[in-house]
């Protein structure tokens, strides 16, 4: 019978099954779901312009996940905490949150993350910190972690070119 089955294609992709997680546990899906939909309140907002509004979704996206350690979400609040502050010229603070979501993808070893949450980073210190020596003796870095597709790289050369502006 399992002979005569076709491959289901997102089995037979190996890298998808590398990259992609698994869904949360059921008791917790209900949560997750309310987390991704703060989260998509909360870029919805940003993306208008209404940053306080935004940031008040990131709080209740987080009052959401509480203890809740599913991975995806975790990285995405990270991120879209990081991205309001920083909306909000709360500098140091989003510069904080990029180098706490570093840290969690270092761990869960997550290179997507761990190169929006560098260049998230360096965009920060170098423009509105206004530290740009720090990015360019990590311009290399930077270009390096972002060659893992064309948005990292256009990223990337975007906030070397606002920090090299500064500078």
């Amino acid at each position: 019978v399992l002979g005569g089955l076709r491959p289901v294609q997102r089995c037979a992709d190996l890298e998808s099954l590398r990259r992609d997680p698994d869904p949360p546990l059921p008791r917790d899906a209900a949560a997750v779901e309310a987390v991704q939909d703060h989260l998509a309140r909360a870029g919805a907002l940003c993306h208008a312009g209404r940053y306080v509004e935004a940031q008040a979704a990131t709080r209740a996206a987080r009052v959401s996940l509480g203890g809740i350690a599913y991975p995806p979400v975790r990285t995405e609040l990270l991120n879209r905490e990081a991205n309001v502050m920083g909306a909000l010229g709360d500098y140091q603070a989003s510069a904080n949150r990029y180098t706490n979501l570093l840290e969690y993808a270092v761990r869960r070893r997550d290179w997507d993350a761990m190169a929006y949450a560098l260049l998230g980073t360096l965009y920060i210190v170098g423009a509105p910190l206004a530290r740009p020596q720090e990015v360019l003796d990590s311009a290399g870095l930077m270009l390096a972690v972002s060659s893992g597709g064309h948005r990292l790289l256009a990223d990337a050369q975007n906030s070397l070119a606002a920090v090299l502006h500064q500078h």
